[in-house]
């Protein structure tokens, strides 16, 4: 059933493309506070989820096909179907995950403004290492950043699903140096910087540890205390 949820994903990135980065964001974003466990549906305030409301609204209408799947695994699946629709690996994260009933700890998400020290803490407080870090932030290939009106990009194809991020983190001719102190901060320590290169260098290497760092992410987790199924989650948060 994992094929044909994506499937059904793919297609409906295909008819608007804008939608692969948003599904890309919704996952980590969903799995980075608590574990993947829907909680976002209740963390569409918070300004760092700004823009999240309409993937979330393509996963309910999913939902309504996929009853017996909860929030937490679509959203899980949709990020992953989204890097294979851009040209990246093919990620199969399979269920169980368990939708909250409540928010995630506000605070732990990271921030543009993060130096190297701030998201090795907040990746090791969800399970996640240095070299998670740097694969996973290789997602920003995919889409950009700020205001709609004036959209930034990580790279010339926001499109696609390449290591060219690292290739622009390391200022590489033809490629735009990123402006957010978070992307510098992926090349001011030794440790971090050397993960930079082999990527920039080896599209292969990336796409093998992306795959298995974003499974890690969206594994099945215990980290959430007192989460239980919510009954309403084809209801709550319908605005756009």
């Amino acid at each position: 059933m994992e094929d044909e949820i994506q499937a059904a994903i793919i297609a409906k990135i295909k008819e608007d493309p804008s939608l692969g980065p948003k599904l890309l964001r919704l996952a980590f974003h969903d799995a980075m506070i608590a574990g993947p466990d829907g909680s976002i549906l209740y963390e569409l305030d918070r300004h760092e989820n700004h823009g999240l409301k309409s993937p979330l609204n393509l996963l309910r209408d999913f939902r309504a096909s996929f009853p017996e799947t909860s929030f937490a695994d679509l959203i899980a699946i949709s990020g992953a179907a989204a890097v294979q629709e851009a040209g990246g690996p093919v990620i199969h994260v399979g269920f169980g995950r368990i939708d909250s009933a409540k928010p995630g700890a506000p605070g732990h998400m990271t921030t543009p403004h993060d130096n190297a020290q701030q998201l090795k803490k907040k990746f090791s407080s969800s399970g996640l290492d240095a070299k998670d870090l740097v694969v996973l932030s290789g997602g920003h290939s995919l889409g950009g950043f700020g205001p709609e009106e004036a959209r930034q990009h990580w790279t010339a194809h926001p499109d696609r699903f390449t290591n060219d991020y690292y290739k622009s983190l390391l200022g590489m001719e033809g490629f735009v140096y990123p402006s957010l102190d978070s992307d510098k901060a992926l090349v001011s320590e030794p440790d971090l910087k050397a993960l930079v290169e082999l990527y920039a260098k080896d599209q292969d290497a990336f796409f093998r540890d992306f795959a298995l760092s974003y499974k890690k992410l969206t594994k099945p987790s215990t980290r959430a205390s007192g989460r239980t199924l919510c009954p309403f989650l084809t209801c709550c948060n319908k605005g756009s």
